[in-house]
């Protein structure tokens, strides 16, 4: 909303500074060079807001606890071809775990054929470790991703 009222104004500015009032001695080609001049910038604006960082895709993935956690459970999030093939060079993943009660994890993603791989990991777990939860805890974790062009 905010983009779209930036260029509605900067329009508006546009507009203004190439209006002035014509006289009878004015020549047609002044009137057609301050149009394409006008022309030429909104063309350059336009080029310049698509140019920008944009959301592609967006979602959210359910992640299910095990009963013994060991950092590498992963759950895939399918893309389209041209995207996935792309994923870090041109486009890059970002990643908000909904959850942040016991047990805590922080959400990684790795490039994958089809899309990308989501673990949660646990920080304070070790190196080729586990561990094994016996209480009633939250075995189910909600990421919501999004895919966002560089």
């Amino acid at each position: 909303m905010k983009l779209v009222l930036l260029c509605t104004a900067l329009t508006l500015v546009f507009v203004t500074a190439s209006y002035h009032e014509t006289s009878a001695t004015e020549s047609g080609d002044q009137k057609t060079t301050d149009v394409e001049n006008l022309a030429a910038q909104i063309r350059d604006l336009r080029k310049q807001l698509t140019e920008r960082p944009h959301i592609v895709a967006a979602g959210t993935a359910t992640w299910q606890l095990g009963k013994v956690q060991n950092n590498s459970t992963s759950v895939r999030v399918q893309l389209k071809d041209e995207i996935a093939s792309r994923l870090g060079e041109d486009y890059i993943v970002v990643l908000t775990n909904r959850y942040s009660g016991y047990p805590f994890y922080s959400p990684y993603w790795k490039k994958a054929k089809d899309g990308f791989d989501i673990t949660l990991v646990d920080p304070a777990l070790a190196p080729n470790g586990t561990v094994s939860y016996i209480f009633n805890i939250n075995r189910t974790f909600l990421v919501d991703w999004i895919v966002v062009k560089k």
